[in-house]
């Protein structure tokens, strides 16, 4: 317990030290991630799923950038795939408009998105999503960071599906 302990005081100094020299007010945030993972389809039996997603954030943020509150938009493309023995099989390509907020303590962030994905292709249903993520934000520079995040999304739709990825990619503080 004492090196719990010991381990985390020192991770306390270190941020610490990272804000005094890097910390600065963000106002703004623009996230670019990619990310890939499994599927779990509650309906559909049968076979693996994998799936696919990237896409783009735009936050206005309040505070610093080791500590800050911030809420914004997101506009992805994700693809759901069935692998079984016979063969790949595509389930569903969508895009997808979210309403996010995101909380940031020291690397670590919290992320909740609600909104809908609009099915492309060969895929015309709009189903309904609540997303949450959660993961480290690694400074890069003073304005750049490298996000690294398990991200979670459930989809309403005819079958009820939970992509699980992950994720990784670039933000940018303004």
């Amino acid at each position: 317990m004492k090196k719990v302990i010991v381990t985390f005081l020192c991770f306390i100094v270190v941020h610490s030290a990272y804000g005094g020299l890097f910390g600065r007010k963000v106002d703004g945030i623009i996230r670019v991630t990619g990310g890939a993972g499994l599927t779990a389809d509650v309906d559909v039996g049968g076979g693996d799923r994998f799936q696919y997603n990237f896409g783009t954030e735009l936050y206005k943020a309040w505070g610093e950038e080791w500590l800050y509150v911030a809420v914004g938009l997101g506009l992805g493309y994700t693809r759901l795939y069935k692998i079984e023995l016979t063969g790949v099989s595509q389930t569903g390509t969508f895009v997808n408009t979210l309403l996010l907020g995101e909380i940031k303590v020291f690397v670590f962030n919290l992320k909740l998105g609600l909104g809908p994905y609009w099915g492309i292709g060969d895929t015309s249903e709009v189903v309904f999503v609540t997303r949450l993520e959660g993961g480290i934000d690694l400074p890069l520079s003073k304005s750049i960071s490298l996000p690294i995040t398990i991200k979670t999304d459930f989809l309403f739709g005819s079958d009820f599906s939970i992509p699980l990825s992950l994720s990784t990619g670039l933000t940018f503080y303004l």
